[in-house]
């Protein structure tokens, strides 16, 4: 990376770092009502997510509580929310934050265990709520989605379904005085790289083989392992889309108009077949003229060739899904 380019990112990151503290601030109020929800399950809302949002709450009992956190949707589909999605509360930030920050928010305002779900992760089996909700002593976290690192035979939770230790994730997060944020191995502290050190992370491996930095909360799993914590895997599912009666990840439906490849174009065909399906015609309305009018097949004539790779199963668990009725 050039001079120029390294000057604009770090001001990127500064920037961000303050419209962080100061949505924080505003939203200091927020987090004190969370204090009387039994374990909450928090779903982040974006720009353009409602649709597929209220199709993943139809998967979760109505006896789970769940608070929507609304990162910088618009007026008009925050109201939309409060009208129509039946969660216990909600948190607002006007402003889109990065994924981090809410992490980050969620933890300096809640002392209990809390979990967390994507919003196009869909839970087939309620009693899955009660089981990852179980917190154990001595475990970080609990999950059903890992990822293992084959060179240094390191395995960390994916963050797409977890149930949190909160108590003794915050020890983790107090003792090397971290958030979750996206890190390079060159920002931390010496101390740090040397507990990294134990199991196995240095600059040729980072705990994901695929990218050359910790994603967020990664780093806070990584300190926990090295200081002899544990994650409780209730089940070991990838993060490769597999059809299941359990738990079902599609995957990049924050996008929806990407074809560059499987991953993105997979997500866009399932945020427009989920738009298609929803029986709400003034959300589709509103999505359509936002995001404009592109249906489901016109995705897939987008890239013959990739989407030559979506599996029949993929197409028919999409089309199961969107048509469901509780």
């Amino acid at each position: 990376m050039n001079m120029k380019n390294a000057i604009y990112k770090h001001t990127r990151n500064i920037q961000a770092d303050f419209y962080a503290w100061w949505n924080f601030q505003k939203a200091k109020k927020q987090g004190k009502n969370l204090d009387d929800i039994y374990k909450p399950f928090f779903i982040t809302a974006i720009p353009g997510s409602l649709h597929i949002i209220d199709l993943c709450l139809r998967f979760i009992p109505a006896s789970q509580s769940v608070v929507l956190v609304s990162n910088g949707i618009s007026d008009w589909e925050y109201q939309w929310a409060l009208d129509h999605l039946a969660v216990d509360s909600n948190i607002r930030f006007k402003r889109m934050l990065r994924h981090a920050d809410v992490i980050d928010f969620l933890f300096n305002n809640l002392d209990k265990p809390f979990g967390i779900i994507d919003y196009d992760c869909f839970v087939m089996k309620p009693l899955i709520f009660e089981k990852i909700s179980a917190v154990k002593p001595g475990y970080l976290a609990n999950a059903f989605f890992n990822y293992e690192n084959p060179v240094i035979g390191l395995e960390i939770p994916e963050t797409f379904l977890l149930f949190f230790n909160t108590p003794l994730m915050k020890v983790v997060q107090e003792k090397y005085h971290i958030n979750s944020q996206r890190k390079k191995l060159k920002q931390l502290s010496r101390p740090i790289k040397k507990e990294l050190l134990k199991i196995g992370i240095n600059e040729e491996n980072y705990p994901e083989l695929h990218k050359n930095f910790f994603d967020t909360l990664r780093l806070w799993f990584c300190l926990g392992i090295a200081d002899g914590y544990a994650i409780n895997y209730i089940d070991k599912l990838t993060n490769f889309f597999e059809p299941s009666g359990v738990i079902n990840h599609v995957g990049g439906s924050s996008y929806n108009n990407k074809s560059n490849n499987i991953w993105d174009m997979r997500g866009t065909y399932f945020w427009r077949r989920a738009l298609e399906s929803c029986g709400q015609k003034d959300i589709q309305e509103y999505y359509w003229k936002k995001f404009g009018e592109l249906k489901s097949h016109n995705v897939l004539e987008m890239n013959p060739q990739l989407a030559s790779q979506f599996s029949e199963e993929f197409l028919d668990f999409t089309n199961k899904i969107v048509t469901y009725y509780d």
